[in-house]
């Protein structure tokens, strides 16, 4: 009789160990792992999990007003909602088409491309603030709270009051004054769902926005549209290529009109910024300071001759004046001859002085951006013309506002006075912040 051997399998007892031992080691380290998760990086995950459903947006500020002296709007800011579309997110297109025809009135064939063309954004322009509502939060539609930049004049005195691009001011006063317009902006927090669409009456403002401060101008925008009116008329009528008018009280500084034409551009600020040469026009300012230091009356004569007079080598010549004039006529006929002669009294130094005491050569630190302060050299850079040139006008070059404020001074008593175009600065809700007075810069004669 044959035995049958039968052989169980037994492992070894050191297999059942390193197994279990795997097991445990694989069970705290999980166990680990969670309390690190869940503990000490708990707040961490927390933050990004409500980061992927939350999203923070920034509320813009509406920008301050700009107004003229009799608080007349000039520069406001208008609310509107900028409308995107994105097709890839919208789900039922014939709705949303339908609701892009009903709330923006667009065309149903513009309406068509908006809603199923393109893989990014579609822009459906800016409309009233009303539409953020009437859209509902539609999937594929986005509302954007934006602030517009409008004029209601138009381009009267746009040089002045200058622009605003991607809310910062260029030119004027939207750039000079362009940190009080601005305003702070607000943040809130917008919820999304999982497809990261915002969900309906889930947001919550953290920080509402501030509004801009109101700047009140010295301008009368009466006076203003009187003035370029005339201004275009007249460089029309003369065929020039520009020209400049400022209205002034010499009494105060204050700047009534300012109107500016280059090109037929009506937004130039060429009054500040674009010296000339100014002439016969600079010959009662010679005649004032010889009054002034005592050089001359106005009765006392100069012999001009044949109306012509050759000094350093230059001739200067009059076409309708000769032999003996007062300087009070020198002055009254525009004698170059007469004027001149009569500024020999001067020293290089002292007419450089009565010149530059008008305000010319130098800033008159009017309140708006790109002002020139003109030419006026030294007296140890002249030639031996520059006396006779200077008591004439040339050799020199002046902007229109610093012969607008030396003519001033003539009016005012002989008193130069700062340029002023801010009368007060408020705040959003039309509190009184600062009151700009007359400023005297000095006593020219």
């Amino acid at each position: 009789m044959s035995r049958r051997r039968t052989s169980e399998y037994r492992p070894h007892p050191w297999r059942r160990r390193l197994v279990l031992a795997g097991w445990l080691a694989g069970a705290v380290a999980i166990s680990l792992r969670a309390g690190q998760i869940q503990i000490l990086q708990g707040s961490e995950w927390r933050g990004i999990a409500s980061g992927q459903h939350q999203e923070a947006q920034v509320l813009p500020a509406a920008r301050g007003t700009i107004l003229d002296r009799q608080r007349m709007p000039l520069s406001v800011t208008r609310e509107r909602s900028r409308v995107n579309v994105a097709p890839g997110e919208v789900r039922d297109r014939a709705a949303t088409r339908a609701l892009l025809v009903d709330v923006l009135h667009v065309p149903a064939a513009r309406a068509e491309r908006l809603a199923s063309t393109g893989r990014g954004w579609n822009a459906a322009g800016l409309h009233s603030p009303a539409v953020a509502g009437d859209l509902g939060g539609a999937p594929g539609i986005y509302v954007e709270r934006v602030f517009q930049r409008y004029y209601p004049h138009g381009d009267l005195a746009r040089g002045v009051l200058g622009v605003v691009r991607d809310d910062e001011g260029m030119g004027g006063i939207e750039s000079a004054f362009d940190d009080w317009l601005r305003g702070t902006p607000g943040r809130e927090v917008v919820a999304r769902d999982h497809r990261g669409d915002p969900i309906p009456g889930e947001r919550i403002t953290v920080q509402g926005p501030r509004a801009g401060g109101e700047v009140v101008l010295t301008l009368d925008m009466d006076l203003q549209g009187i003035a370029q009116e005339a201004l275009v008329q007249a460089i029309d009528e003369q065929d020039a290529r520009g020209g400049d008018i400022l209205i002034t009280n010499p009494r105060t500084g204050e700047i009534l009109a300012l109107v500016s034409i280059q090109d037929g551009h009506v937004g130039a600020l060429s009054a500040v910024n674009t010296p000339f040469e100014p002439g016969s026009t600079l010959k009662p300012f010679t005649v004032a300071g010889l009054l002034r230091h005592d050089l001359a009356t106005m009765n006392d004569t100069v012999d001009v001759g044949d109306g012509r007079w050759v000094v350093a080598g230059r001739e200067l010549n009059d076409t309708h004046t000769e032999g003996l004039l007062s300087v009070r006529d020198a002055l009254r006929e525009s004698s170059n001859v007469g004027i001149a002669m009569a500024a020999q009294a001067m020293s290089p130094g002292v007419q450089f002085e009565n010149l530059r005491d008008f305000g010319f050569g130098t800033l008159t630190g009017v309140e708006l951006p790109g002002e020139v302060a003109g030419t006026l050299r030294r007296p140890e850079r002249w030639s031996g013309q520059s006396p006779a040139s200077l008591a004439i006008g040339y050799e020199l070059a002046v902007t229109p506002l610093q012969m607008t404020m030396a003519y001033g001074a003539l009016a005012n008593g002989g008193v130069l006075m700062r340029p002023q175009l801010i009368r007060e600065l408020r705040s959003a809700d039309g509190t009184l912040v600062e009151t700009f007075e007359p400023q005297v810069v000095r006593r020219v004669v």
